[in-house]
């Protein structure tokens, strides 16, 4: 249980850092979170504000902080199986800690990468195809919001 909390407290932390504003400041571009009409320091709002190389950083931050978590906690010894609901609460909060980070007055991102890199950790099946049909979708619409 101790492991569990660990991991649930550090996950949520680390969804707590938001890529888009970290990643806008470093390459000296205008804060996405501000330019924005939504207000929402997720992907599609660094890269149509900040540009591709800030949506890039942002998107492989975002997966990342949702990944990393999860990864340890498995190789820590932690198993979903075997302690479902402390399982859930690990999947959880990275997501949870992006969406609504204290530091930022709970007023977070949408959680859709940090979403999509834990569905790919616990069943990559299904997160493969549901990201080709996100990419031929966006592509096809040119209207990242549909995705």
């Amino acid at each position: 249980m101790i492991r569990e909390l660990v991991f649930i407290v550090s996950g949520y932390l680390m969804g707590g850092i938001l890529f888009a504003r970290l990643a806008a400041a470093l390459l000296r571009r205008p804060n996405v979170v501000e330019g924005s009409e939504d207000g929402n320091p997720g992907t599609a709002n660094a890269f149509q504000y900040g540009g591709a190389l800030c949506g890039v950083i942002t998107l492989l931050g975002d997966l990342n902080k949702g990944f990393w978590p999860l990864y340890f906690y498995q190789k820590s010894g932690g198993n979903f199986d075997a302690r479902p609901l402390l399982s859930a609460l690990v999947l959880m909060a990275p997501v949870w800690g992006h969406a609504f980070p204290a530091q930022f007055h709970f007023q977070g991102g949408k959680g859709v990468a940090c979403s999509t890199a834990v569905v790919l950790l616990i069943h990559p099946l299904c997160g493969l195809p549901s990201i080709l049909l996100c990419v031929l979708v966006i592509a096809v619409t040119k209207y990242i919001s549909l995705g």
